[in-house]
């Protein structure tokens, strides 16, 4: 779970769009996997203590075993501009080869106006590497 601070925290500056003109109603979705057995608040805690761009809404969801669902979490977000999905995915399984590009493209034919940015999941940010390198370095 360190893993994970350290990456949003790195990555949340690619987030930041300059507009000109109204303030766009954004989202950004933190997604997961799931758990059967998740310990209560932990992403929870994680999110919470990120500094997002000023008017950004955050949300968790979670594709199999917990709630909210990715698709309950889009729903909430189809008067936004502007949705960010960050998947915490360490590799790049079918999850996120195709079920997030699949419930992504179907919510943007009922609400076209979303401009949807799906980010690389976790094993493609430069940083992963570079912090595995530093962990093991340290053992």
């Amino acid at each position: 779970m360190f893993f994970h601070i350290i990456f949003i925290l790195c990555n949340l500056a690619d987030l930041a769009i300059i507009k000109k003109g109204a303030p766009l109603k954004k989202s950004c979705i933190f997604l997961l996997h799931g758990s059967r057995k998740p310990k209560q608040g932990e992403i929870e805690g994680i999110i919470e203590s990120l500094e997002l761009e000023e008017g950004m809404r955050s949300h968790i969801a979670y594709l199999e075993l917990q709630e909210p669902s990715f698709s309950h979490v889009l729903e909430h977000c189809k008067d936004d501009d502007e949705v960010h999905i960050l998947p915490l995915f360490v590799l790049e399984g079918r999850h996120v080869r195709e079920d997030i590009p699949e419930i992504t493209a179907d919510l943007k034919k009922e609400a076209p106006h979303i401009n949807f940015v799906v980010h690389p999941h976790i094993g493609q940010w430069s940083l992963f590497v570079e912090m595995l390198n530093k962990k093991i370095k340290d053992l």
